[in-house]
């Protein structure tokens, strides 16, 4: 089981309760648990989700509070769409994507990886703002060049590098 760890403005938007949240806790899964932003580009709303592992993150353009469901439905696909584009084999793609039959709804609970989403934020808005707007930028590629920033807190690997060598053991 994982949890997605959704901050303040997440549960807001999608109408979750806070009594209908989990509590956080600690998850066996290979790559852990994921933290769940959102921002506002184009005036749509465009959710963020980064690993407590890696930091790797990719995004999820359009929900509104009538596609909450989407939060946890669409994960997966998001998911397995960003380990094909970035190369990883069927085999450890589908391992990581059929451990997650069960995804629970939390509140984040760290201030230290809230700042990492904020700083993975601010590079998504100026990337797809650099390129012109959501319509004309590639998302794709700005999901890689996010993936390819050293970060601190993962002592200045690139997210996708510390992802590669986690899911060596998921083959």
């Amino acid at each position: 089981m994982i949890q997605l760890r959704c901050t303040k403005k997440v549960q807001d938007l999608l109408s979750f309760k806070k009594e209908n949240l989990s509590e956080p806790s600690d998850s066996h899964h290979i790559m852990g648990n994921w933290f769940v932003n959102v921002f506002t580009q184009n005036r749509r709303n465009i959710l963020v989700y980064m690993n407590e592992k890696t930091l790797l993150s990719f995004v999820l353009v359009g929900v509104t509070k009538s596609k909450a469901k989407l939060i946890i439905e669409e994960f997966p696909i998001g998911l397995a769409r960003l380990l094909i584009s970035e190369g990883f084999s069927e085999h450890q793609i589908s391992k990581v994507v059929a451990s997650l039959q069960e995804i629970e709804i939390a509140p984040t609970a760290s201030r230290k990886f809230n700042g990492n989403m904020n700083d993975i934020i601010f590079m998504y808005q100026n990337y797809i703002e650099m390129d012109g707007g959501l319509e004309c930028c590639d998302l794709g590629a700005n999901i890689k060049k996010v993936n390819r920033t050293p970060q601190r807190n993962i002592d200045w690997e690139y997210s996708i590098t510390k992802a590669k060598k986690l899911l060596i053991y998921a083959t």
